[in-house]
């Protein structure tokens, strides 16, 4: 879906020193936190994004997908750590978008995901970000306690893992 970018985007894509900042907005129980990289806070897409210490690094868009990266948040007051500590604040969505000073309401999606990894570094939060496509390489599935017998290994099959061969053994009803 091609777009043809306005005279406002295209007046703060060529200004000289013209440098984007980024929205990040993170949802924690069904709470949407806007923040942005920008001195001032703005109203944007019917939120008001705050002027935040964050910083990020490593993600972008190209031709293999989302790439994950790192967000670094300050956190002098812990209001991060809070989170963090509570469990609240890994596994979150993230999204990322990118805008110009002068061009707020012309901010562009670039990214999005979730918080992996997260880390106390003094007086900030490194947040890990991971992508879909990251994420599906581990996928976090839990055996229920009811399982259907016929979808287990038979007696006897042996496997090999770790160098290591391994017997399935069944135990005899009493």
């Amino acid at each position: 879906m091609a777009r043809s970018p306005t005279s406002g985007i295209v007046t703060q894509q060529t200004a000289q020193g013209a440098y984007p900042g980024y929205l990040v907005q993170i949802t924690i129980a069904g709470q949407i936190f806007s923040l942005c990289t920008l001195d001032v806070g703005f109203t944007f897409g019917g939120l008001s994004w705050i002027s935040s210490d964050i910083d990020l690094s490593g993600i972008k868009w190209d031709a293999s997908g989302l790439s994950p990266g790192k967000m670094v948040l300050g956190d002098a007051d812990l209001v991060w750590w809070t989170f963090a500590l509570k469990l609240q604040l890994q596994d979150v969505p993230v999204s990322v978008w990118q805008v110009y000073a002068g061009a707020p309401g012309e901010a562009e999606p670039l990214w999005n995901g979730r918080i992996g990894r997260i880390v106390r570094v003094g007086t900030t939060i490194e947040c890990d970000l991971t992508t879909d496509s990251v994420r599906l390489n581990a996928p976090r599935r839990r055996v229920q306690h009811v399982v259907n017998a016929k979808y287990l290994l038979p007696a006897g099959k042996v496997l090999y893992a770790g160098g290591q061969q391994w017997v399935i053994e069944r135990k005899q009803n009493a």
